[in-house]
């Protein structure tokens, strides 16, 4: 067969790329059946803050209330000045009208998110050339890697990260074919991400704005002006939409301890250096019997993407480098940047930021940029598999090698 006689990602048939979604929606459900059979519910943060709120907010709005003010929380604040409290997010709101005081139903809505979210990883990879299988990979890890899954109990970052893939696939198709509907459909999906105002929505606009202005640097220079007015666009939308939250945020600030952070209070909120041995095994300290020896937070520090995937980026690590060079060496950038940032105060790169960076004073938590390298991770587990599919050879990529190797070493130090 000819290179001609095989279709292509765009036109091959609908039943091909169907197939991924499929695996994802059986894999999504044996992921989240214990949540989705109520045999357990999110703890934590999610039960005792995040949960509560939202179905303040439903019960009102079932009495034909205004669920501004909450008298049941912390002796009575205003609920929609808390940028984590989801007080106006549709898709969490709306859906806990049905059952306002029911916490396994509010664990089903955030597992809604995460197959919603699965879906627009998919969609996402398809529309960059990944085959179905990795599609597949792609979402998984995109959605259940790392700190996507350890961090369930951070319900409005959970939010904010499952339409990520949908934000990132209309700012890719805006880029691609330059139509205005597809800002107005990004503006939408940034207007969802911003209802919470947390570090990972932080995170998640200052790649936007950067992947806006690679755009901008990269488009035809006649183009330059459009390209510019629909980021413009998409930006204008997203503020529009986030507008009540943002404004009402930023007027109890104020009055709030959280006006502004010193660096030594991120102290805390940064990883150890232990860690970073999680990425080659998920139980390596114990945390799956619920007996942790890790020095760190174990929901924050959490950076096991699977075995799977770690074993495709060491037997064809180096094709995808030499394939993709350019896309590669960045999702790599991405990754040591991110776990660096995230050690904190262990490094100088977090104090640098925190003198530079607007804004990032209002946070506390270095780790929390943990959720940018797992879509990073993903792409990488997923162009090793596409390399492997279109028959490169199996050859150990030494420095990833190189690297477990010293990971595993620290972790029996450790022990």
């Amino acid at each position: 067969m000819s290179a001609v006689d095989i279709p292509s990602v765009d036109t091959a048939p609908r039943h091909v790329w169907r197939r991924p979604t499929a695996m994802f929606v059986v894999s999504w459900l044996l992921l989240c059946l214990p949540w989705l059979t109520g045999l357990r519910v999110l703890p934590h943060d999610a039960a005792q803050q995040f949960f509560p709120a939202v179905g303040f907010v439903a019960e009102q709005l079932r009495h034909l209330q205004a669920p501004w003010w909450n008298p049941w929380l912390y002796g009575g604040y205003p609920q929609v000045a808390d940028p984590q409290m989801m007080s106006l997010q549709p898709s969490m709101v709306l859906p806990m009208l049905l059952a306002p005081s029911s916490l396994h139903w509010f664990s089903v809505v955030v597992m809604l998110h995460l197959l919603a979210g699965g879906i627009g990883a998919l969609r996402l990879g398809r529309l960059h050339g990944l085959r179905p299988a990795p599609q597949l990979i792609f979402a998984l890890v995109f959605l259940f890697g790392g700190v996507a899954s350890s961090r369930l109990q951070h319900t409005p970052m959970i939010v904010s990260y499952c339409v990520l893939p949908w934000l990132w696939l209309w700012m890719a198709r805006l880029r691609r074919d330059g139509q205005w509907r597809h800002a107005l459909l990004a503006g939408l999906a940034g207007g969802l991400v911003a209802l919470q105002l947390t570090q990972v929505t932080y995170f998640i606009i200052i790649a936007c704005g950067v992947y806006a202005l690679l755009a901008t640097l990269t488009a035809a220079r006649g183009q330059r002006l459009a390209t510019i007015a629909r980021y413009l666009l998409v930006a204008a939308v997203a503020a529009v939409l986030s507008a009540p939250q943002w404004l009402s945020t930023l007027a109890y600030l104020p009055f709030s301890n959280r006006a502004a952070l010193m660096l030594e209070d991120s102290r805390g909120g940064g990883i150890g250096w232990d860690a970073l041995s999680t990425l080659i095994a998920g139980n390596i300290y114990g945390q799956a019997r619920g007996s942790s020896w890790a020095l760190g937070e174990l929901t924050t520090s959490y950076l096991y993407v699977g075995a799977v995937p770690l074993a495709l980026w060491l037997g064809w690590g180096g094709a995808v480098l030499r394939r993709r060079r350019r896309e590669a060496w960045t999702a790599l950038a991405v990754v040591v940047f991110s776990a660096t940032f995230a050690l904190g105060l262990h490094t100088p790169l977090y104090a640098w930021c925190f003198s530079v960076l607007p804004g990032l004073d209002l946070f506390r938590r270095p780790s929390d940029i943990l959720f940018m390298a797992v879509p990073a991770m993903a792409w990488l587990a997923a162009q090793a598999l596409q390399a492997a599919s279109d028959g490169e050879r199996f050859r150990l990529h030494r420095p990833t090698l190189l690297i477990i190797g010293v990971l595993l070493v620290q972790a029996l130090w450790l022990g």
